[in-house]
Formats: C-alpha cells, structure tokens, sequence
C-alpha cells in the first residue's frame, strides 16, 4: 500500500506515523510498519534539523512505532555537514543514548560517494552509535533487506520515487538559499522573488511543497550566517545582530535562543571550549 503523506510531522505523529511519511526543509521520514520506519537527509543539514530530528525521535514513544524498532538512514544526498551540526548531533544525541539503545534494535546507514559527508556521518556513528547494531551500506534495498523489511525492493522503489517528487520541485528552494546566503539576509518575500524571477505565491508554494516557508529559510540563513560569525570571529553580538539582519540585539538574542536554546554568547563559548 502506498505511502500517504501528511503535512508535517507533527501530524504524522499525532494521527500515527505507520504507513505515512512527512517532509521537512532537508528532511523527509517515514514509516512502513510498526517495526520499521527512516529517513531521508538531502542538501545541507542545519542545527535546526537536528533538532527538529530529536524531536521526531522523542515523539516517536507511545506513537504505535514497537519497541524496538528499526531503522534505516539514508545520507546519499548529503552535500556538506558543518562542524557546528556534527557538534549539534552529538549534543542532541548523547543524553538520548538511553533510550536510543532501548528503541532502536538496528539502524541501517546508507551512505553516498561524497567522501566528506560519509566520513562525518559514519564517524558520529563511531562516536555515538557504539552500544547499538548497525551497519554501513551504499544500497537502499541491502540496507531494508537487512532490516527485514517485507519485499525490500518494492519499499526502495517506492521511497527513490518520493524523494525525486520532492527533490524536483526544491530548483527554486535551492536558489534561494543561495541568494540568502550571499547578501540576502536583510530581504522581504517580494524582494527574493523578484531576485529569482518568480512570483511571490509561485515561490511561496513551492517552498510549502517543501514543508517550509520564506520566514524558516530566512531564519535558517540568518542562523547560519549567525553561527559562522559567532566561530570564526570576535564579533560582539550586537555587531553580528546587524549584520544577520536582526531589528535589535535583544531580538537577535531571542530568535538565537529560541532556534538553538541558547544565546548567543553560550553557544559561542561552548564550541570554542
């Protein structure tokens, strides 16, 4: 039976994630059968995925998925991981760990030829997945076989398809981001469209196709850009505010706060150290 999909997680997890599957900005998860549910990464992951992965992860308790369950990760589209997320997925999973060895029983990684992304990925598993069985493959269909899963080909297929589906309408998603993070970062909705040539309703839909928004890909530029500066500056934070395009510092401080739950300063500190 074909996957249904519904418009974000959180409804997927609410109405009961098995035989669903949802879409993210970089992300896409889904769930075949109570013993068997994954994910997609795609692009260039962000701090903020991680942690809205944490809180797929945390959600997943009491939602029909058993325990345990597997899992199966696929980074083949990966294009970079940042050392701030590497930090960031480390953070958000170690004082998980408990209940990541009670839930998870396996989890298959697939990893693509990008040499960069798939040393990163594999050695957060190194770091964090040493307590539960896993296994490196570069074969969806291996990955689902040795998953267990029903007829492993027939559920690749269907999740290759998907995924093209969502990948295919990200052109413009794609260019946007770009255009944000070379000097976007002060922009309004309509400002971007005409930059990229389209109209605002037309960029708007496409981004919602997406499960984002204009408002989510300019905060994740200015986070970005934000993060950069915080590492590899001195950069006080209201200096850095304006040029990320915050109205204050104390706007700067809690939109930082509010996407990584901490301010500015900390976060800066705790990298560094």
């Amino acid at each position: 039976m074909p996957l249904e999909r519904l418009a974000t997680y959180e409804e997927m997890f609410r109405r009961g994630p098995v035989g669903r599957y949802a879409v993210g900005e970089r992300f896409l998860i889904w769930c075949t059968q109570p013993t068997l549910c994954g994910l997609v990464l795609w692009g260039q992951p962000t701090v903020a995925d991680m942690q809205r992965l944490a809180h797929v992860f945390d959600r997943g308790e009491g939602s029909g998925i058993a325990v345990p369950c597997d899992y199966v990760l696929d980074a083949r589209r990966l294009d970079r991981v940042d050392g701030s997320v590497f930090a960031d997925m480390v953070a958000v999973s170690t004082p998980r760990m408990t209940e990541i060895v009670r839930r998870v029983r396996r989890q298959a990684l697939v990893l693509g030829p990008a040499a960069l992304p798939s040393a990163v990925v594999s050695g957060f598993y190194a770091l964090v997945g040493a307590r539960m069985q896993w296994r490196l493959v570069d074969d969806l269909a291996a990955a689902l076989a040795w998953c267990e899963a029903p007829d492993p080909a027939a559920i690749a297929a269907e999740l290759e398809g998907l995924v093209v589906e969502v990948l295919a309408g990200t052109a413009e998603v794609d260019r946007l981001r770009a255009w944000l993070r070379d000097g976007g970062l002060h922009a309004t909705l309509d400002e971007a469209a005409r930059a990229l040539g389209v109209s605002a309703r037309s960029l708007q839909r496409r981004l919602g196709a997406g499960g984002s928004s204009f408002r989510a890909e300019l905060e994740q530029a200015r986070l970005a850009a934000a993060q950069r500066l915080l590492l590899d500056t001195d950069h006080k934070v209201a200096a850095i505010a304006a040029e990320v395009g915050a109205s204050s510092e104390s706007n700067f401080i809690a939109f930082f706060r509010r996407l990584t739950g901490h301010t500015p300063a900390a976060w800066r500190a705790a990298r560094r150290e």
